[in-house]
């Protein structure tokens, strides 16, 4: 079924390394989730860059938007899926969907379709898919988009005063 839908303005290039994503879900989605009494809903984010570097970050679902940090510009794709909180808390959901193995920075569980190797997920048909829903494929489906980060980021110049 799909419910969950991404927003953000797509008709023009992004020239800041942040995006204010926002989210939200269908009437009929909605309706599933109240009557099957499922809480501590979360949203996964996951954002793609041209060389596939992944990174996370965990939700509540109610909160219906949140600020996305960019580290470098070209084109990503932005994923997101509603998990629930089955592990216990949001420390539990948190420990399990963003740890990161020591050295190779790859996530310790893989979220999308087709193989795992080298700590590197390679997508089915160069389509990147998250293979995890909520409850199962027959219920919210992921949401995908893509947004181009335009310009180059510069650092940020220290004040003056704190200079050495």
């Amino acid at each position: 079924m799909e419910g969950l839908r991404l927003l953000f303005d797509t008709s023009k290039p992004v020239h800041t390394p942040q995006l204010l994503l926002q989210w939200c879900i269908t009437k009929k989605a909605a309706q599933y989730l109240k009557e099957i009494k499922q809480g501590n809903l979360y949203l996964l984010i996951a954002t793609v860059d041209e060389l596939g570097r992944e990174e996370r970050q965990l939700v509540p679902l109610d909160r219906m938007q949140k600020l996305i940090q960019f580290s470098r510009p070209g084109k990503h794709e932005i994923h997101a899926c509603i998990v629930e909180g089955s592990l216990g808390s949001y420390n539990g959901l948190r420990k399990y969907y963003l740890t990161q193995r020591y050295l190779t920075g790859s996530y310790d569980v893989n979220v999308w379709k087709g193989s795992y190797i080298d700590g590197i997920s390679k997508p089915d048909n160069d389509v990147r898919e998250m293979r995890i829903t909520a409850y199962n494929a027959d219920t919210i489906e992921p949401a995908k988009c893509e947004v181009e980060i335009a310009g180059v980021f510069s650092p940020r110049t220290r004040p003056s005063g704190n200079r050495p």
